[in-house]
């Protein structure tokens, strides 16, 4: 499908790899239309904001998370050397989501 609404990306030449050394075996190129542009710009932008909504959560809840097991462990008796059980469940709501991370660790 060519755009003519985009003659510069319809003259972009697509090969696979084992064409690149073939010069003769070179694939009729494929444009997008301008819609489609500008949705998949949206869908990356919309995607970006998630990823950095979601690393923003996530880091706050591994800081929070640790400054309470050192808090735990500071203020109750737990012998040196011995392991701590964890368990985090991660669960969203309005979703049946219920993510459970369980792990021991050294004291």
């Amino acid at each position: 499908m060519i755009c003519h609404r985009h003659p510069a990306v319809a003259n972009v030449e697509f090969r696979t790899p084992s064409e690149q050394s073939e010069q003769s075996k070179v694939r009729q190129p494929i444009a997008w239309c301008e819609s489609r542009l500008q949705t998949s710009g949206y869908r990356k932008m919309e995607n970006e904001n998630f990823n950095l909504s979601l690393r923003k959560y996530l880091k706050r809840v591994g800081v929070t998370s640790q400054q309470e097991v050192e808090r735990l462990v500071r203020e109750c008796p737990v012998p040196a050397g011995s392991t701590l059980r964890l368990r985090m469940v991660l669960t969203a709501e309005g979703t049946d989501l219920k993510h459970v991370v369980e792990d021991d660790i050294e004291t």
